[in-house]
């Protein structure tokens, strides 16, 4: 990730983690549209806990970012 001082943790649903890519696939809640996170910009942390059946992960990304999509 590159530096950036203003970083924000966002708690979003893992739906799609690819092994290869560019972006991961992530979502507020089960019902909700998909929101596409570019892997250069993002740090994903695990939580643990588990979701109907889909990870619940800690995404810290540049405040910019979770502006853009509607994040904060």
């Amino acid at each position: 990730m590159p530096k950036n001082h203003d970083l924000t943790e966002v708690n979003l649903l893992l739906r799609f983690y690819p092994k290869t890519g560019k972006s991961v696939a992530c979502s507020l809640g089960e019902n909700s549209e998909l929101i596409f996170l570019p892997l250069s910009e993002i740090e994903i942390f695990e939580t643990g806990k588990f979701e109907n059946g889909k990870q619940l992960v800690e995404i810290t990304m540049p405040q910019w970012l979770a502006e853009d999509k509607g994040l904060v």
